[in-house]
């Protein structure tokens, strides 16, 4: 057992402990103060009402804590305060050992009843552990839920700071990154969570500047994005630090998920497709930025703290926690339906816009579609390749003369040694790559690779 999970129940439980008190506190000295409880429904109204409006809408100013946490918050400060100020809910001692005693049993019974009735609950994405802050929670995770952070990301990183209004993901970007001492070449990877990789797994970029030291590989990837915000930040890393070569990793969601709302772009797609991508604003567009942060906010908010301890031991919670991400969905940032079928041709525009600029330049551009568990693992008997959307995209970037890599082969041969590549952090369809999965990875484009004559970085 590790020292998290040895230690977290404690600190979720202290947490609630402190929060109680805190309640408790300003009860009390209101009690002294003027000599007597009160119980009207006003004031109790008011007790709930005021802590739970100031708590969540600081929250939702410094997004310090998703937006149930800072609910949970705030209904324990308010549930100690009620119970100093209130008259009839002052216990004795007796009243306290029934009522823990009660509400243990009936933990204990739901607990089984679930384990018994229920199919196995489903996995929340907290290999890197549990953390009560957003930003590290976001950080932390080993397969991002919490989509908004990258598109939020993508705006700070073309844009600048603050333009996406939220907390950004973390990773390698062209305002902030500062080259390698010693490195030769540069090699710039773009692409969604697959290739940002994560603390547990690692990084397939990481493993690549292992095998070439003389290489940085750059790691741009932000979760939850789309080719729109690849070019968008390979336009970015042009004007500020043009790389030696470059690599987009397509993924088989790719086309599905282009031209959803950015917060920059007056929450409209990021691009427009007039003759040409190109950016929709030259400068940030929030539009509302109060609403559509808390919304921004809800959407990207984890189950409570004490919820996501308790997924490691309790089915019961993890179903529950499962429940509060539906929530966050439904009540945050609804991306819209599509189509992927429709956005073929934004796909093209966006490749041959980041083919041509390239060549301009210069620059190799190859293209890298990344092996997809679902076709990996589906039955070869009866499988139509058109359909899958890996084999959509690769055509489309060999029709436009582009460099295509695709590592499919190499990976659904070592799944039949019985080799795992792929996580299970998320449940058995996670998509991303496990350690191993990135050790072939690494090991595939570092062959493949070498057959680009790289000049000496500038």
């Amino acid at each position: 057992m590790t020292q998290f999970a040895r230690d977290a129940p404690w600190q979720a439980a202290l947490l609630v402990v402190v929060c109680l008190l805190a309640g408790a506190a300003p009860g009390t000295l209101l009690v002294r103060a003027i000599g007597r409880r009160f119980a009207s429904v006003w004031t109790t109204a008011a007790a709930i009402a005021v802590p739970l409006t100031v708590v969540v809408g600081v929250d939702a100013r410094t997004a310090l804590l998703g937006v149930w946490d800072a609910a949970c918050v705030s209904l324990l400060f308010s549930t100690g305060f009620l119970f100093a100020t209130h008259p009839r809910l002052v216990p004795d001692r007796g009243d306290v050992a029934i009522a823990l005693g009660s509400i243990s049993f009936s933990l204990l019974f739901v607990e089984a009843a679930v384990r018994l009735v229920l199919p196995p609950p489903p996995a929340f994405p907290a290999a890197g552990g549990v953390h009560l802050r957003l930003s590290e929670a976001i950080a932390a995770s080993a397969v991002s839920m919490w989509e908004g952070g990258g598109k939020v990301t993508t705006c700070d990183a073309v844009y600048g700071p603050g333009a996406g209004g939220g907390v950004p993901w973390p990773g390698q970007f062209p305002r902030t990154w500062q080259p390698r001492p010693g490195a030769r070449k540069r090699v710039l990877h773009l692409g969604d969570s697959m290739v940002f990789g994560s603390a547990v797994d690692g990084q397939f970029t990481a493993n690549l500047d292992t095998l070439e030291p003389d290489v940085e590989h750059v790691n741009s990837a932000i979760g939850a994005t789309a080719p729109d915000s690849y070019l968008a930040l390979l336009w970015t890393w042009l004007s500020l630090h043009p790389p030696d070569l470059v690599v987009m990793h397509l993924t088989s969601n790719d086309l599905q998920e282009l031209n959803q709302p950015y917060p920059c772009a007056d929450w409209q797609p990021l691009l427009t497709y007039d003759g040409e991508p190109r950016l929709r604003f030259a400068e940030p567009h929030l539009g509302n930025l109060g609403r559509q942060r808390f919304r921004w906010l809800v959407h990207n908010s984890p189950p409570p703290y004490v919820l996501r301890v308790a997924v490691g031991f309790s089915h019961t919670a993890a179903f529950a926690a499962a429940a509060f991400v539906q929530l966050s969905h439904r009540f945050g940032l609804a991306l819209p339906e599509t189509d992927e079928d429709a956005h073929r041709p934004q796909l093209e525009a966006i490749l041959r816009a980041a083919r041509d600029e390239l060549r301009r330049r210069g620059i190799p551009f190859v293209v890298n579609i990344l092996p997809w568990r679902l076709q990996l693992e589906a039955p070869r008997k009866n499988v139509d390749e058109e359909r899958w959307t890996a084999t959509k995209m690769k055509r489309i970037a060999q029709s436009l003369g582009i460099d295509v890599l695709d590592a499919s082969p190499e990976f659904e041969a070592a799944m039949s040694r019985g080799e795992q590549l792929f996580t299970n952090a998320g449940g058995p369809t996670d998509i991303h790559f496990d350690a191993a999965g990135h050790a072939l990875m690494a090991s595939f484009l570092h062959r493949e690779l070498v057959r680009y004559e790289l000049p000496v970085a500038r």
